[in-house]
């Protein structure tokens, strides 16, 4: 019969998806085919896509990498520039540091003191907006080394941080309790 001589290819449903008889279970399209060469043909299709896609991603890697390599830490970083952490899940943390020593691909920083913006408080009382002290280093020696890679992007020692040039605006910071 002509029912049991479809093929069945299946896909995940999306906006490219082809038109035509399918069935939908748990947001997969499982679409028939009326002989072998056109689902062979869609197989194929979808595969070419794939590495495509592939090849694509390879090749912004390799830029990125070589972007990164040619990176120099003075192209975008001085002495005495401010950089902020922000961090946090269900609130949001500010640290400020300051650059104390620039090398080749990597600056070193130092935490520095922070205070609240005047009458920034929010009306909730728990938050408010932040602006660093420079030049007012914490008791603490620790120094921070983080690389620097193309467009001054900077390197996160865990990966819910997110180090950055302060932009010079006050910084919103939130808290419990």
């Amino acid at each position: 019969t002509e029912e049991s001589s479809r093929f069945n290819y299946s896909v995940k449903a999306d906006k490219d998806t082809p038109k035509g008889k399918y069935l939908k279970i748990k947001n997969i399209f499982y679409y028939g085919y009326n002989d072998l060469e056109s689902a062979i043909a869609k197989a194929d299709s979808y595969i070419n896509q794939v590495a495509k896609r592939d090849a694509s991603r390879e090749q912004e890697k390799q830029e990125r990498k070589e972007a990164n390599a040619s990176a120099k830490a003075s192209d975008f970083y001085k002495l005495g520039d401010v950089i902020v952490n922000s961090w946090g899940y269900d609130q949001t943390n500010i640290e400020f540091y300051q650059v104390v020593k620039i090398m080749n691909k990597t600056i070193e920083i130092r935490e520095i003191a922070q205070m609240s913006e005047p009458d920034s408080m929010m009306s909730h009382g728990m938050a408010d907006k932040r602006l660093p002290e420079t030049n007012a280093f914490l008791s603490s020696d620790k120094i921070i080394k983080l690389r620097v890679k193309a467009r001054g992007v900077l390197s996160n020692p865990e990966n819910y941080y997110y180090f950055h040039k302060w932009n010079g605006q006050a910084k919103y910071c939130s808290w419990y309790g």
